[in-house]
């Protein structure tokens, strides 16, 4: 069974979705590529770095986000941008307060299309509306049809507290701090109406959206193969996260003015998050939390991300050896004469002894003839990579070819060894050089992996979690040498801080490292 099974059934299933035929409001894995140039148009937004200092030149940074040049069928990347907004720009402008709705939704406008810019000025009109008949306002209809054409007209009654031909019905008897309580009331409504109205255009059974949704992620969504389990849990909290901006519930027949806003804005609890996350994870993950009496209901959040990762890291390792095995064998099948070969060959891995290739059988090619094709790339198998690498391409297409190639440049390639007399002890001279030119190709190796797992990384954890999986060993050598060359390469202090074992420049230079010298022994007490 394999780490990440699925499981398996028939008709039309997505990513990351246990049965077929579902259609929720927000997929749980988005195929949508960030990277395609035949995607939406971006729009440029103008953010403050830091919300106190205003909107001066040098406090402004760029924001891009997608366009939303439709709003049918597009209710994952409404949430979402909605979503970005919310973290990203609004607290960023200062603008969260309930009479700042207008200039969200202004924000919001700019992200959308010409053709849908006029279905969203509708929607605003319908708020308008919405908002007067409820109790509270004094008009007539003519007035009421004036504000809906143009909304900035009631933007700016409320803004004055009512005008003359409009007024508070509870003017006579209501105090200052009460109609100031109304009409922020009236604000916060009137963002939620405008987008009810656009919700009911965008989701699909918008009155069940809420509850559809939250059965969804709970009982519906798996883990893909592709995906791993750092990302697989941010993408389960991700998915609570986003439950605010989808549609308000309501009963059939019923209008903005009577949905629930209340279940859109109320907290889920973090052990209905745990139950999704751990129903969502592979079967093999499962039955490994219950062999290992893993209370995962009530586990720490840092201690169930460990034991996930620690499962992924076996179950890794358990499926690289897997295909090892089914390789060897299936390469054993093709060689004549089974798995030991034939007479010839044996003889030919011999002749190393002797006057041909030196080292005999350990000669990775030995034995091979150019009518088999076999790929083989010396630099990685010099490198100490598994043979499960230097076997998959020759060293014309090997990817670290530039790389090696630095740590090699004085290197002296092995030539036959002379069967005796004269000229033996300039091939033992240059064959100490190859072994010497191997051990630094290895060093190499070895910093490029740690090199990319900080490129890749954006916490510590992850750092470890990236050397695990490209080689158990890299981990342990990456914490005994703590090589300061490595450490924050983004420029990021808090990060080189936040190290497991951060390199310490008052520790008698302890893991310094440079080319052809060893480390340092370790303080006598043994600990680092």
């Amino acid at each position: 069974m394999s780490a990440n099974e699925e499981v398996k059934v028939t008709g039309t299933r997505r990513a990351g979705e246990k049965f077929p035929d579902l259609h929720p409001s927000v997929p749980f894995v988005d195929v949508a590529s960030e990277d395609d140039d035949s995607g939406p148009p971006k729009v440029s937004l103008k953010v403050r770095i830091d919300p106190a200092l205003g909107d001066e030149r040098s406090n402004l940074t760029e924001i891009k986000m997608e366009m939303l040049e439709s709003l049918h069928g597009q209710s994952a990347r409404y949430v979402h941008t909605r979503y970005l907004l919310d973290k990203l720009v609004f607290p960023k402008q200062g603008i969260t307060g309930p009479k700042d709705c207008f200039k969200r939704l202004r924000i919001f406008e700019s992200l959308l299309g010409p053709k849908t810019k006029s279905t969203f000025a509708s929607m605003l009109g319908r708020a308008v509306e919405e908002i007067f008949k409820m109790k509270g306002w004094s008009t007539t209809k003519t007035h009421i049809a004036k504000l809906k054409k143009d909304y900035s007209l009631y933007e700016a009654l409320l803004q004055k507290g009512g005008t003359d031909k409009i007024k508070l019905s509870a003017d006579a008897g209501a105090t200052d701090e009460e109609k100031e309580a109304f009409l922020l009331q009236q604000y916060q409504k009137f963002e939620q109406y405008v987008y009810w109205f656009l919700g009911e255009l965008i989701f699909k059974d918008h009155r069940n959206c809420l509850d559809d949704h939250k059965d969804y992620v709970l009982n519906d969504i798996v883990k893909p193969k592709s995906m791993s389990v750092i990302s697989y849990l941010s993408r389960v909290n991700y998915m609570y996260e986003i439950i605010p901006y989808l549609q308000a519930p309501s009963d059939e027949g019923e209008t903005a003015r009577k949905a629930d806003y209340n279940s859109l804005q109320s907290e889920v609890d973090a052990r209905v998050i745990r139950r999704a996350q751990y129903n969502g994870l592979p079967k093999i993950f499962q039955n490994e939390l219950e062999d290992r009496r893993i209370k995962w209901r009530t586990l720490a959040d840092s201690d169930w991300h460990d034991e996930l990762v620690s499962i992924e890291r076996k179950e890794q390792r358990d499926l690289l050896e897997e295909k090892a095995k089914k390789r060897k064998s299936a390469e054993g099948a093709k060689t004549p004469g089974g798995q030991g070969g034939n007479k010839q060959q044996k003889a030919s891995n011999k002749k190393g002894k002797g006057g041909g290739t030196p080292g005999g059988n350990n000669n990775p090619t030995a034995g091979l003839t150019a009518g088999q094709g076999m790929k083989f790339c010396p630099l990685c198998h010099g490198a100490g990579l598994p043979e499960t690498v230097y076997r998959t391409h020759n060293m014309a297409n090997c990817n670290k070819k530039d790389v090696f190639s630095q740590a090699l440049s004085a290197a002296v390639k092995p030539k036959p060894a002379p069967s005796a007399g004269r000229g033996r002890g300039q091939f033992q001279l240059m064959e100490h050089h190859r072994i010497e030119m191997t051990n630094r190709l290895q060093e190499a190796n070895t910093r490029e992996q740690i090199r990319r797992a900080f490129r890749a990384a954006t916490s510590p954890e992850e750092v470890c979690q990236y050397l695990r999986v490209m080689d158990p060993t890299l981990e342990d050598t990456y914490l005994a040498r703590r090589m300061p060359m490595y450490f924050d390469p983004h420029g990021n202090a808090e990060l080189q801080s936040s190290l497991p074992m951060a390199y310490d420049e008052t520790n008698s230079g302890y893991g310094q490292f440079e080319d052809g010298k060893e480390d340092k022994k370790p303080p006598a007490d043994g600990h680092y």
